[in-house]
């Protein structure tokens, strides 16, 4: 599948002061430039108008039943993203990672009872102003148990091994929800 999306108005973020360029130490606050309503900060976000952009992305999905009991199911998307006016032209829109990679398995133990295990890879994410975040891996696992025709229960662990992309690039960084168990009761009528 493929997709073209074309902004008139898209709103983005844009350093309003900080980060790298003011040669502050995100952990040493007594270099930090950034004052807001009395505060000091490493650096400010704001929303703004970005005008023109576009996104163009290609995914490529394929499932394959390796086993009667075992299945495999992989997604890859490609995105490509530009300012095509304002002070950023020509750089990329903000928080977009080029790569995004998802392989996952579900194992049938019976007709009851799933195991699913799933990876994510999520690309360098880059952003208009110079800034980006690692590339970076997470794992998640389940259950799921059918108690009846119509209801199930299920867990699963998200980001299994508590990945803290945060310790990674403190400025403008994507904040994950660390290891997350979740359980479930679900009906269908």
């Amino acid at each position: 599948m493929a997709f073209h999306t074309d902004f008139k108005d898209k709103i983005d973020d844009a350093v309003l002061c900080g980060g790298w360029g003011s040669g502050a130490n995100f952990y040493n606050p007594a270099t930090w430039t950034c004052t807001y309503k009395g505060k000091t900060y490493f650096s400010i976000y704001e929303k703004v108008n970005v005008g023109k952009s576009e996104i163009n992305a290609v995914e490529l999905t394929a499932d394959w039943d390796i086993l009667r009991d075992l299945a495999l199911h992989t997604n890859y998307t490609y995105t490509q993203s530009k300012q095509k006016s304002g002070s950023n032209e020509g750089k990329s829109l903000n928080d977009l990672p080029r790569h995004m990679l998802k392989t996952g398995l579900d194992y049938d133990f019976n007709k009851e009872l799933n195991f699913w295990a799933q990876v994510d890879y999520i690309g360098k994410i880059k952003n208009g102003v110079n800034l980006s975040t690692n590339s970076y891996t997470l794992t998640d696992i389940g259950v799921n148990y059918k108690i009846t025709k119509n209801a199930s229960i299920n867990f699963s662990v998200y980001n299994l091994f508590d990945k803290k992309l945060i310790d990674q690039k403190p400025v403008k960084a994507i904040v994950m929800d660390g290891r997350k168990f979740q359980l479930g009761f679900n009906v269908n009528f």
